[in-house]
């Protein structure tokens, strides 16, 4: 049951290395679906710490970053349970990557953004931190269990991510006072969050790509493919922020990468058995939760629940029989990433009406003999 995704590695120093293929993509299937101008990039999606300090350099954005709020990312993976059944050896960059580190790639396009349009300082800080903080709010084994905790207790990431940008919330209080400290008026940023706020914020979170979605794509697809395969991040956003028939091809791939994302990926067989065995437990188990539960970091909710934690560790040994007795499918939604060709990107509202999706219900199959 494992996921082996094939991988080529360019590492820091310049080695390569190759895993198994356990999807069965083979090198002419994978460019060709990726289309051949794709260039090779060195992009590193694991910062350290001394790149964090450099690249964040004001005041304002190290004790964000340092705040125990965000310092919880670290411990939240990034594709929820299914980094608990993805290859585990798989060597880099196909490792556990967490909300943190895509939360730093996010905050270090708002920065090439502000550079780029040549924002005030105040606007520069103002969108960093809009970035820093988008995903404060996950809970842990992120969007997995989120939909058991909407339904139970009404919480979602939006929800927390607010309590926790306002300080109503104890993770939160340090926060809410380093901004306050800095004269970020939170609601200014949950504006900007909310996709309400106008140009120059508007460009960053309110349209189908986003710095949210460029970063979070690109990253998802290191699951998958060697990171050489597709542009970086930063190519993505700015062929976004200059719009023409030439940064169309760029948006083009992109959506192509986001649509194999989430069909190779995310609503592979293992994704959708890794979230439907998650739900399952919590469902079964809901009087052992409470809400506090989803303020918790993946190591605390493990010390709570390790029964949880077994169930995946039974997914990842193929203990189907055990985990889905009776079940002979799972129902879930499959997502596709349409190009409406001819839409020309001339301008940047034009992208929601080129790069569409559609949803529909799917199920899946269950064989456990």
């Amino acid at each position: 049951m494992i996921l082996k995704p094939h991988q080529r590695i360019v590492d820091r120093d310049g080695r390569r290395m190759e895993t198994e293929n356990n999807m069965h993509l083979t090198q002419s299937r994978r460019v060709t679906s990726l289309t051949a101008d794709l260039l090779e990039s060195q992009h590193v999606f694991e910062l350290t710490e001394n790149e964090v300090a450099q690249i964040f350099c004001r005041d304002i954005y190290r004790q964000v970053i340092n705040s125990s709020a965000f310092q919880r990312l670290k411990k939240i993976h990034f594709l929820g349970s299914l980094d608990y059944v993805i290859d585990p050896e798989g060597p880099r960059p196909n490792k556990r990557h967490t909300r943190y580190q895509h939360s730093l790639g996010v905050a270090r396009l708002a920065l090439q953004f502000a550079r780029d349009k040549q924002l005030s300082e105040r606007e520069e800080i103002l969108g960093v931190v809009a970035a820093l903080l988008h995903d404060i709010g996950h809970a842990p084994l992120s969007h997995s269990l989120e939909s058991v905790f909407k339904k139970s207790f009404g919480l979602g990431h939006h929800l927390v991510s607010e309590r926790i940008i306002k300080g109503d919330v104890e993770i939160g209080r340090d926060l809410h006072k380093i901004l306050i400290r800095a004269r970020i008026n939170p609601f200014e940023v949950l504006i900007i969050l909310n996709g309400l706020a106008p140009s120059p914020f508007k460009e960053l979170f309110n349209y189908g790509i986003n710095i949210d979605t460029i970063e979070a794509i690109s990253r998802s697809a290191t699951y998958l493919y060697q990171n050489t395969l597709f542009r970086p991040p930063s190519d993505v956003l700015s062929a976004l922020m200059t719009p023409c028939e030439l940064s169309t091809g760029v948006l083009d791939n992109f959506w192509r990468l986001k649509d194999e994302v989430y069909n190779k990926l995310i609503t592979n067989k293992v994704g959708v058995l890794a979230d439907y065995v998650c739900q399952q437990y919590m469902q079964s188990h809901i009087s052992t939760f409470d809400e506090d539960d989803f303020y918790l970091n993946e190591n605390e909710l493990k010390d709570r629940h390790p029964k949880l934690f077994a169930t995946l560790r039974n997914l990842l040994a193929g203990k189907l029989n055990a985990l889905l007795p009776g079940v002979d499918r799972i129902d879930f939604i499959r997502r596709r990433f349409i190009i409406a060709t001819s839409v020309a990107v001339d301008c940047i509202s034009a992208v929601d009406s080129r790069y569409t999706q559609t949803k529909h219900e799917e199920s899946l199959r269950i064989d456990t003999n």
